[in-house]
């Protein structure tokens, strides 16, 4: 007796077939959901090592501002130095001109890096950072709920074809049953 193939038996073969072809793979929804996550978090860690770049930048200027002093300091008194090297008065004067220059947009730079620095630290800390939180959480919740409706959809699929089939085993019992009277 085959339960399975025999026509009359509501076409179980088919219907086995249908669900192993036609189930979905809940997990995918799991899977993009983190895939997304790490990306994100990875972006939020750049803007934070963008913020800490600023001190070092910061610090980079405010070096070059203090060597550019030390030198000019020098230069102003006659001492020896490596920029004033081979120069005459004029070109000394013009190296003077230069590093004055140089430390004054070094001053700028110092300032503006604070201000980028707290203007990030700000923006961190009150609106990425808390909306990253809050879309955090809905991805999360869309990604569990389709996660369950994908279940939920396998399991009714699952139920269908093994009601069918519970249907079918009971018709073959009963047949097997009148076969026996028969006997």
């Amino acid at each position: 007796m085959c339960l399975v193939s025999d026509p009359k038996k509501l076409n179980m073969q088919q219907k086995l077939e249908f669900l192993s072809t036609n189930a979905q793979n809940p997990f995918k929804h799991v899977k993009n959901w983190v895939k997304g996550e790490i990306l994100e978090i990875e972006a939020i860690m750049e803007a934070i090592s963008m913020k800490e770049a600023m001190v070092s930048r910061k610090d980079k200027s405010a070096s070059k501002k203090k060597h550019n002093q030390k030198d000019l300091e020098k230069m102003s008194q006659g001492q020896f130095t490596m920029k004033g090297l081979f120069k005459n008065k004029e070109a000394k004067a013009n190296t003077q001109q230069q590093m004055l220059t140089e430390i004054s947009k070094a001053e700028i730079d110092i300032v503006n890096y604070d201000i980028l620095r707290n203007f990030l630290v700000i923006y961190l800390a009150e609106i990425a950072i808390p909306s990253f939180k809050v879309v955090k959480m809905n991805g999360y919740f869309n990604s569990m709920t389709n996660f369950c409706l994908e279940e939920i959809s396998n399991a009714q699929k699952h139920q269908d074809t093994w009601s069918d089939f519970i249907e079918v085993v009971k018709g073959a019992q009963k047949n097997s049953k009148n076969l026996k009277r028969m006997m």
